[in-house]
């Protein structure tokens, strides 16, 4: 697919301008001193090829764009060379909303860059604009990227004829970044930093530990140097500066700059906040977006964590076998601290709402994400494209999310609400294992999973190309060796963790109000009833179940969750299970989720303080 090219590099100087005035810039993700590749299917094929550029904040942001300018090879017999702006990613270049405009192919010549002026100005929405080039070729390398370690999500988008008719975003297999520029009309940022994230990290007493605080370069003049203040517990600001190992070149690249800390001596929570006041030693262009807060949180034990896979998939998508692989290798390895969840996306007789938001950001089919915080192939792992191809090397980044530290454990208990079985009741309770007097930034979500699922109809049919030529080098892998063989449409499968309905799945459900947190002991945190009475894709009543999941709305990752059956209680924190202390009752709920002091006559539910989950009648 890739060889490198090596013929532009006396090209550099001229193409390559990382800079104009303040109100005129060339703007792209390269920093004009990188060997170019070329990039092909190996096939003479029609080529979509595209790359985003935000315009809520950052460099585009207000400004409007006035030329692009793009490298090729191939192009002898290349025809019907088109720029195009759009909104979104389109199905055609003739289908772009914000503007097409043919290029006289006799203009442009292999490895030298073309410019292209729009016969006016574009202006870059808040949503952001997608600016990309198509074109036919009989060439199977035509494309030119950059080589960069530092590859910038979002700026490789291909699709062509035949081998990839589905837009793919190439820069997060590290392909590097397409050669192309936008100019910009407007003031531009030169100095800016903008703070992503300053996470909570969870440590034992007595350690030193490191917070990672994730930023992003805005300006175009990198970052080789940033000036922050930080503010411990309310404290006094300390101001610090810190030179870089690297210069921060590209715009938009992300990095990190690790701060290391001394552990609490107990248990406790200490709160660090960040601001960058200063890039390279001039004023930050972008404070108002260069603060954030984190937090060293210290316990003296661990929660049991369960990590959760939520997998990409569609019967449409012919590598997606894969994913039924991999789901089915990590339940049996992992057990119940393994929460596959497949959603369904495309043309697919399983796709449900609810996932929608998450869906428009997935790129690729098959694809997963692992609590929220690792992205990868559900199969392959979070190296594939990296060059190498690990049969099942999804265990081992489940292996390393298991290993990380949590500070919080989720009970989930659900029954049906009524005789008929057309709602869920679920209850949750949530355990920090250290003392906190404000409300952590936790959502909860819950997804309900079928398992079984089958249809009629070709829809229902998966999809298969591991049974075509090309894949019969997995014909003795152990885990995809069975997909060889089972032809390229599999018609008789039953589909296993299937979401059918999710709430609250984007960045969680508000909890019910703590005044405070005690460490080890359980807090309700929600109760609710959820309507299955008109789902579609409720075959199985029996084979149905839940997930409870504490979302962290400050990061975005998923804390820690657990998964039960219609009817049962589950908890993730297994220790309480296994403990050997005598069980008492804890709390008491009528069968409308309500607590009660103490049970009247009826049936009752009984949390007990080992885990357990009891209906009881009284009298």
């Amino acid at each position: 697919m890739m060889r490198f090219y090596r013929k532009l590099i006396a090209l550099m100087v001229s193409f390559f301008p990382l800079a104009g005035s303040a109100e005129n810039v060339w703007y792209g993700y390269y920093d004009g001193e990188e060997q170019l590749s070329e990039f092909g299917t190996g096939l003479g094929e029609a080529y979509d090829c595209a790359a985003f550029f935000a315009g809520d904040i950052g460099v585009a942001s207000g400004k409007a764009i006035s030329k692009v300018r793009f490298t090729l090879q191939g192009t002898r017999d290349m025809t019907g060379l088109r720029v195009w702006l759009s909104t979104k990613l389109p199905k055609s270049a003739a289908d772009s909303d914000l503007g097409v405009y043919d290029v006289d192919i006799s203009t442009v010549a292999d490895g030298l860059p073309v410019e292209v002026g729009l016969p006016q100005q574009c202006w870059v929405p808040e949503s952001g604009i997608y600016v990309g080039y198509s074109f036919q070729t009989t060439d199977p390398f035509p494309l030119l990227t950059t080589r960069s370690e530092t590859t910038v999500p979002d700026e490789f988008y291909m699709k062509t004829t035949t081998s990839y008719p589905e837009w793919i975003d190439f820069s997060q297999y590290k392909y590097g970044n397409l050669a192309m520029e936008i100019l910009l009309e407007g003031d531009t940022y030169a100095n800016a930093v903008q703070v992503i994230s300053v996470p909570e990290i969870v440590s034992f007493p007595g350690s030193d530990v490191v917070i990672p605080v994730r930023m992003v370069n805005y300006g175009t003049e990198g970052v080789s140097e940033i000036e922050y203040t930080l503010v411990e517990d309310g404290g006094e600001p300390q101001v610090v500066t810190r030179k870089l190992d690297r210069n921060v070149a590209q715009p938009k690249e992300e990095f990190i700059v690790n701060l290391d800390f001394p552990a609490l001596d107990g248990m406790g929570i200490s709160y660090k906040d960040l601001t960058v006041t200063k890039v390279n030693g001039c004023r930050n262009e972008m404070e108002e977006y260069a603060h954030g807060r984190g937090a060293l949180i210290t316990i003296l034990k661990n929660a049991p964590r369960t990590t959760v896979m939520e997998e990409f998939t569609g019967t449409w998508c012919g590598w997606c076998p894969r994913g039924i692989a991999g789901m089915e290798a990590l339940s049996s390895d992992f057990g119940g601290n393994f929460i596959g969840i497949a959603i369904h996306g495309g043309d697919d007789p399983m796709v449900i709402d609810d996932y929608s938001e998450i869906l428009s950001s997935v790129e690729n089919f098959p694809s997963c994400r692992l609590d929220r915080e690792v992205s990868g192939d559900p199969f392959f792992g979070s190296t594939y494209g990296l060059g190498s191809e690990p049969s099942y090397g999804i265990r081992s980044d489940v292996e390393t999310q298991l290993q990380k530290m949590t500070p919080a454990a989720v009970m989930l208990a659900s029954e049906w609400t009524d005789g008929d079985r057309t709602g869920i009741r679920v209850s949750s309770a949530v355990k920090l294992q250290y003392p906190r007097q404000d409300a952590p930034d936790y959502g909860i979500s819950y997804v309900i999973c079928a398992d079984g699922l089958r249809g009629e109809g070709n829809s229902w049919w998966q999809n298969n190309d591991f049974s075509l030529p090309m894949a019969q080098g997995y014909k003795d892998d152990p885990y995809l060796g069975r997909f060889t063989e089972a032809g390229s449409r599999i018609r008789d499968i039953a589909y296993d963790d299937v979401a059918i309905a999710a709430y609250g799945i984007d960045n969680g459900l508000d909890m019910s109000p703590v005044s405070s947190w005690d460490d080890g002991n359980w807090v309700d945190v929600d109760s609710r009833a959820l309507d299955i009475s008109g789902n579609g894709l409720v075959q199985d009543k029996e084979r149905l179940s839940v997930v409870a999941m504490i979302v962290d709305r400050h990061s975005g990752r998923i804390v820690n969750a657990v998964k039960a059956r219609v009817g049962e209680r589950n908890s993730s924190d297994v220790s309480s299970v296994e403990g050997t202390e005598p069980a008492v009752a804890e709390a008491v709920y009528d069968l409308s989720g309500r607590r009660v002091a103490r049970p009247s006559s009826g049936i009752f539910i009984v949390r007990y303080s080992d885990g357990r989950i009891r209906k009881i009648m009284s009298n």
